[in-house]
């Protein structure tokens, strides 16, 4: 059980997207691309309501807890 564990939380070190799938969201194609970019700064130029608030604070948990 142990190694299972490890390998869930190695994923989700390693890919935000997972992350946002564990909180129960399910990230359009920018989205994704937005949390899988290596880019230490983006510019998001979506409409109202696209998201943009929910994605980047994902974004910054990711960062926090890993």
């Amino acid at each position: 059980m142990l190694a299972r564990e490890l390998s869930q939380d190695l994923a989700l070190a390693l890919d935000p997207v997972l992350v946002a799938q564990e909180m129960g969201l399910d990230p359009d194609g920018w989205q994704e691309r937005f949390l899988r970019s290596p880019a230490s700064r983006t510019l998001l130029n979506a409409s109202r309501q696209s998201g943009k608030s929910t994605v980047t604070g994902v974004l910054a948990a990711h960062q926090a807890l890993y």
